[in-house]
């Protein structure tokens, strides 16, 4: 073979640089062991702990341990928990270690050993940097915040559900009504579509049962870098099961690369393209008739007044002064008050006619037209998730995050994809559901226990400025997820755990404010402009929701009290007075922590494991003391809760001095914060993890 003396000199310099390169791998492998192999024999000389990573919203179990110098390592997952261990995968049952793959854990935990996670509280302030102690620190945070009068706060997920008990509290007392968390770009519209729809928010089935898809639909997310443990059980899916994975985004990402079909789609129309899928299977009655009628009310008559978008130039019936009057939108009842059906689902009035005409003006025609795609990249999507689960053998799971509900239409958007799995009839069957990707740690738990604007804990609407206890619990009534008796509970049980005594004069004393004016843009947006003398941040970064305009509104404050396990980055940036306090991070928390799919886990570092760093629980209770005298602070029932467990107690309820044992136990003169939460301490139990089912 004939080679040219340029072509000779190249490979010459490239072998001899491989060679040298090799030879100095050779050299540093002899001289120093690999990381894996140093943290191996750190594990062997420490003490090994179970920590509940925190991070995103699956919350595995991982090993951390920590050496004589008190470094601290990740030696991976427990071998049985069923989120993060090792599975026996495919054929060969060869075993994949999960959490290995995550790189969420090993970014904190590096952070910590590069030292950039900080230990004591700071204090940044015209450029300048001061440590401080803890003590000081409450006691100047306390002078901040009982000075000032218009405060509004950030934050919830990324503390535990016990820290966000006592958070809410105080700011219930402090009558701080300008509430909401970072996580509302991906929980504000899940909560309020599946509210209305299921009853209930948060994923549908557990992550372990993805294995039995036989499709799945990911649409606007990316679970390989949002949850990656998540992604091992969509991949574990497509070997084992071989379901058809499609992802549809506007985003290209390597977790798209690994799907059968990828659909490119421009940003904002992904509530578009799921509206497209509900009227073909519509249009081809791709569903399951008997699923449908006896789960659902598709057999229900509609009265003959309502009218939809399709017979009403684009408007539902009774629109009038800018709002809809919902009078004519009912069933059809007999004499006897009982909701006509027709089972048959041919009647002109039935559901399925109205939702029929509804979804007919969604062709794929404008459906491709809007979204930027093709005939054929549609109905590639269309075939394998809806062609392939619109049977009752085979079950499919939806998988959306932040590309579809930060959107305008989010909300709608979230509900279009629960119709279209009812319509298939995946909700409540094996391998089925609805699976938020979410990033952020307990942002379930932070909006079960009222860091989600709009909801008081337990998604029990907030009052309206100038509603009084009875019109609130008629609205309430109305919204059709509560009865008179249950909404009058529910509510009676939250006031009598916050202010000892359910009445008038404790419900007037709640803070009110409009839901669109206390998101977390609406708060930025204030500061922004000049209207708020602070922010309390708690475990959160409000730059994740709203970018550069945090860093406009930190020159408008007067102080900012963060309490976050991160250093803020933007401190040496802002004008304002920024108090940072160092939280605990995930490998030294401890309390209790509620993932997307409502899984309550506990954790807390062994005996032994010092650290400087506060418990949320510890700061938040030390900050109450120290405003105990400010506005309606007087006026909250505040025990001495002095640990996670002690809060933990509290939170789970109380019937006079009895502990609750369930939900159903709740009465009138029960004490609930959350009634999602009630009995939630005497339900709890050591789980046999070596069940693969989870």
């Amino acid at each position: 073979m004939g080679i040219t003396r340029r072509e000779f000199l190249k490979l010459l310099l490239a072998g001899g640089a491989a060679a040298s390169v090799d030879m100095t791998l050779a050299q540093e492998a002899e001289e120093k062991p690999t990381r894996w192999h140093r943290v191996v024999e750190r594990a062997a000389k420490s003490f090994p702990h179970l920590a509940l990573c925190n991070l995103c919203g699956l919350h595995c179990l991982a090993r951390v341990t920590r050496d004589e110098h008190d470094n601290v390592y990740l030696a991976g997952g427990y071998p049985h928990h069923p989120h993060c261990g090792y599975r026996k995968v495919g054929p060969a049952d060869v075993e994949a270690f999960y959490l290995s793959l995550c790189h969420r854990p090993l970014s904190a935990i590096d952070a910590e050993l590069s030292g950039l996670l900080p230990t004591t509280p700071r204090k940044f302030e015209n450029g300048a940097e001061q440590d401080m102690t803890l003590d000081a620190a409450v006691a100047q945070a306390a002078a901040l915040i009982g000075s000032s009068s218009r405060i509004a706060a950030i934050g919830g997920s990324g503390l535990s559900n016990e820290g966000c008990y006592l958070a809410r509290r105080l700011l219930f007392g402090l009558n701080v009504a300008l509430v909401d968390t970072v996580s509302r770009r991906i929980m504000g519209p899940t909560t309020a579509a599946l509210v209305a729809t299921l009853g209930r928010p948060g994923a549908t089935n557990p992550p372990t049962d993805i294995v039995n898809s036989s499709a799945i639909l990911v649409i606007g997310a990316d679970p390989g870098t949002e949850m990656p443990v998540l992604s091992r059980w969509l991949f574990e899916a497509q070997c084992c099961n071989e379901a058809k994975l499609v992802v549809v985004d506007s985003r290209q990402s390597g977790f798209a690369a690994r799907a059968e079909a990828f659909i490119h789609i421009r940003p904002g129309t992904e509530a578009a393209f799921i509206l497209g899928l509900i009227a073909e299977a519509l249009r081809r009655r791709m569903f399951v008739p008997s699923y449908l009628i006896k789960n659902t009310d598709i057999s229900f008559l509609i009265n003959d007044a309502f009218r939809t978008v399709t017979d009403a130039n684009g408007l539902f019936s009774g629109l009038k002064d800018g709002r809809y009057d919902r009078s004519s939108w009912r069933y059809i009842r007999d004499f006897m008050g009982r909701v006509v059906q027709d089972k048959k689902l041919r009647h002109p009035r039935a559901l399925l006619s109205v939702l029929q005409k509804h979804f007919s003006a969604y062709g794929w025609t404008g459906v491709c037209a809007t979204c930027g795609i093709t005939r054929a990249q549609f109905y590639t999507a269309f075939n394998a998730f809806v062609g392939r689960t619109s049977s009752s053998s085979q079950s499919g799971v939806a998988v959306f995050g932040a590309g579809l509900t930060a959107r305008s239409n989010g909300t709608q958007g979230v509900r279009a994809l629960t119709v279209l799995q009812l319509l298939l009839g995946n909700i409540g069957v094996p391998g089925g559901g609805l699976v938020p990707v979410c990033p952020y740690g307990n942002a379930q738990g932070a909006c079960d226990l009222g860091f989600l604007s709009g909801y008081l804990p337990g998604y029990l609407p907030s009052p309206l400025p100038g509603e009084k206890m009875g019109e609130y619990i008629e609205r309430c009534a109305a919204l059709a997820r509560y009865r008179k008796e249950q909404a009058e509970t529910l509510l009676c049980a939250f006031l009598n755990d916050l202010y000892g005594e359910a009445s008038e004069e404790t419900f007037a004393l709640l803070p009110r404010a409009k839901p669109a004016e206390s998101t977390v843009y609406a708060i930025v947006e204030a500061a922004a402009a000049g209207e708020l003398d602070g922010i309390i941040v708690l475990g959160e970064d409000p730059a994740e929701a709203v970018g550069g305009l945090w860093l406009e509104a930190l020159q408008h404050l007067k102080w900012v009290v963060v309490f976050d396990w991160r250093r803020p980055w933007w401190a040496k940036h802002s004008k304002a007075t920024v108090l940072y306090i160092a939280a605990r991070p995930f490998w030294e928390a401890e309390g209790t922590y509620t993932n997307v799919f409502r899984t309550v886990q506990w954790t807390s570092p062994p005996e032994g494991w010092a650290t400087e760093r506060p418990t949320d629980v510890r700061f938040l209770g030390a900050l109450a003391s120290a405003l105990s005298d400010k506005a309606n602070l007087s006026r909250i029932r505040w025990e001495q809760l002095g640990t996670s467990g002690d809060v933990l107690q509290a939170l789970s309820g109380m019937k006079g001095k009895t502990p609750l044992p369930n939900t159903q136990a709740l009465t009138k003169d029960s004490a609930a914060f959350c009634w999602l939460y009630a009995g939630c301490a005497a339900g709890v139990t050591s789980p046999d993890y070596s069940d693969p089912s989870g």
